[in-house]
């Protein structure tokens, strides 16, 4: 006796059991999806990233005659820098319009007071 003669050999599904274990694989499927959607979203991000990035990329490799790897670093840091300075530059923004509301504050209150002096004197 050979191996072929000993396979085994399962009787066909009803088509009750395949609609049971389809809607289960269905429901399995998309809990893994749920589950991964948090790193989907983070591979989504990062390949945009890079996809909008890498022209900047190859030229800086043509331009400085510099690694790829090099190149990568120097846009991602400039990127981190920009990113950084930010709030600065937005925070000198803001005090500057407060200083300015301040001062237009005082002025209307200021206006206000002699108008209600000029109506009772």
């Amino acid at each position: 006796m050979s191996m072929a003669d000993f396979s085994p050999t399962s009787p066909p599904w009803s088509p009750l059991t395949r609609a049971v274990v389809g809607i289960i694989l269905l429901i399995f499927l998309v809990w893994i999806i749920i589950l991964a959607l948090p790193l989907i979203e983070a591979l989504l991000i990062s390949a945009l990233l890079a996809y909008l990035l890498a022209p900047l990329v190859r030229y800086i490799v043509r331009r400085m005659k510099v690694k790829r790897s090099i190149a990568v670093v120097i846009v991602y840091g400039l990127i981190i820098i920009i990113i950084a300075s930010l709030p600065t530059a937005l925070g000198v923004f803001a005090v500057g319009q407060i200083q300015n509301f301040g001062i237009s504050l005082n002025e209307a209150i200021q206006a206000i007071q002699e108008r209600i002096y000029q109506l009772y004197i």
